[in-house]
């Protein structure tokens, strides 16, 4: 798969798995999606995007949060449930 991703562009976290029925699959989160923020903070590696969604997670006041992802040439934002 081709990702148009500007030179010194920060590249972000490529999903390999997207389990389905789950709130990401739900929320259209698709295998090799290029996650580029979590809830408008820009995505530099894996462990980041963890430790990103745990905060997440973790916050009970929080029911979704926003992923803006790259699918070839395109930019979408997803919305997804965490409870």
């Amino acid at each position: 798969m081709k990702l148009d991703i500007e030179p010194g562009e920060t590249p972000g976290v490529i999903t390999s798995f997207v389990k389905t029925n789950s709130n990401a699959h739900t929320g259209g989160a698709q295998m090799g999606d290029l996650i580029k923020e979590i809830d408008g903070v820009p995505v530099d590696d894996f462990d980041q995007a963890i430790a990103l969604i745990e905060e997440l997670q973790a916050n009970d006041s929080q029911n979704d949060f926003v992923l803006l992802v790259a699918r070839g040439a395109e930019t979408s934002v997803l919305r997804i449930a965490l409870r």
